[in-house]
């Protein structure tokens, strides 16, 4: 995925995201998910852990709710946060903190309604 570099810097390259992942040894399914929102300069891997049932639902939510918080805060800054932000980190800081307490908060219910699924967990860039 290519997104144009950043408007008013002269000196930006185009960047360009890619995303690749092995299910290991031990398994014949990856469960990870994948993030590339070059657009938002966002990107985001959410691990399935396999071997947990429904890992790969758990990780596909953790991305879709990460992105998904990401872009509802660029289209309506002054929203309401679902989670208190932590003052002494940056926006970017918070913007990936308060989205990954949005996606625990979702695979937790999804998890709730069917007790078959399990936690994931995510680690993100940006």
């Amino acid at each position: 995925m290519t997104a144009p570099p950043r408007i008013g810097d002269p000196t930006a390259l185009p960047l360009v995201s890619a995303a690749l992942s092995h299910p290991g040894r031990q398994r014949k399914e990856n469960e990870d998910a994948f993030g590339n929102f070059v657009d938002g300069r966002l990107f985001v891997v959410a691990d399935g852990m396999g071997g947990h049932n429904a890992g790969a639902v758990a990780s596909a939510l953790a991305v879709d709710a990460i992105e998904t918080f990401f872009r509802s805060y660029h289209a309506e800054p002054q929203q309401a946060w679902p989670h208190p932000v932590d003052r002494s980190l940056s926006l970017a800081a918070n913007l990936l903190r308060v989205g990954i307490k949005v996606a625990n908060h979702n695979i937790r219910a999804a998890a709730a309604e069917d007790r078959a699924a399990a936690p994931t967990s995510a680690t993100t860039s940006r």
